[in-house]
């Protein structure tokens, strides 16, 4: 409807519609060219550089990636959102310093805001420094309940500080669990996790729905409950397919159960119709693709794929 409505338009708003729709229909060559020429004309449109950004991402191209937010940083140093992400994007380079020098222009650009504090204790998180983690994400969490609190909670879990993990993981939500998972008691996070995901379901919430439906599947593998696996994949499978945009959520972990409960050809046959879904376009998919065929491999022992 906006690709109709966009000769309308002004120019500018008739070529951010445009590159979305490519977006939503998996043409990235399309979406870059058009988001390109956004930015050429109209070259403080924050929007396009988040968008081309996220283009490239998909694809793994990380370096093109950084060099998009160093365009937006040079035509405003301001953008703040800018600074963030590309700290994320040094990172995934392993620029250690680059990354902690645009998280630190974040923090400067936005001392009293949470997230700053949170990102940097995601840099040190992802260069293994976890006891500098800790701290930076104590300092977000001191602005309230944030996504830190989950963070400073898996660290917890990690130290075996149980009572700490606790405190910090909220009532009702799916990482509650993770707590008697470490323990040892799987029965109890399963009876847990199937009392919120019908929580969820009847909340309409989706991230947390899926959330249940990974762990519990593995708490089935664990068990060696191959139906079980069958069952949930269905399930989970079927609750993804609400979203028009997904490809391949819920239909891998169904491919991996199907391979787990001797009926081969079916576990194929789903990942003939993955293959045949997802955008080579799109290599962080493809990576998902060729995990869950290694996984359906090794079950078949066919070791050499």
């Amino acid at each position: 409807k906006a690709v109709e409505l966009s000769g309308k338009a002004t120019e500018c708003e008739r070529l951010q519609i445009l590159g979305s729709s490519y977006i939503r229909k998996h043409d990235l060559a399309k979406a870059a060219s058009t988001l390109e020429e956004l930015l050429e004309k109209y070259p403080r449109e924050a929007i396009g550089y988040s968008s081309l950004a996220g283009i490239y991402a998909s694809r793994l191209e990380f370096e093109k990636q950084a060099d998009v937010y160093r365009r937006g940083l040079k035509v405003d140093p301001s953008f703040r959102w800018c600074w963030n992400d590309l700290a994320y994007t040094c990172a995934d380079l392993n620029q250690r310093q680059n990354a902690f020098d645009a998280v630190d222009h974040y923090l400067n650009l936005a001392p009293t805001e949470v997230n700053p504090y949170d990102s940097k204790g995601d840099i040190f998180a992802q260069f293994g420094e976890y006891d500098s983690s800790r701290i930076w994400y104590a300092k977000s969490y001191a602005f309230g309940t944030n996504g830190s609190h989950r963070k400073l909670g898996f660290d917890a879990i990690l130290r075996q500080d149980y009572k700490a993990a606790d405190s910090y993981f909220l009532k009702g939500e799916t990482f509650e669990a993770l707590i008697p998972i470490h323990r040892g008691r799987l029965e109890d996070a399963r009876k847990l996790l199937t009392d919120l995901l019908s929580i969820h379901k009847s909340k309409n919430n989706s991230l947390s729905v899926i959330r249940d439906y990974v762990i519990l599947e593995h708490l089935a593998y664990e068990a060696g409950d191959y139906h079980a696996m069958v069952r949930l994949a269905r399930e989970f499978s079927s609750e993804v397919k609400k979203n028009p945009d997904d490809i391949i959520v819920g239909r891998d972990y169904l491919a991996w159960a199907l391979s787990k409960s001797s009926n081969p050809s079916s576990a194929q046959s789903m990942l003939a119709d993955l293959k045949r879904d997802v955008d080579p376009e799109l290599p962080e998919l493809l990576v998902s693709f060729d995990y869950v065929t290694g996984l359906t491999a090794f079950e078949e022992a066919k070791y050499e794929v």
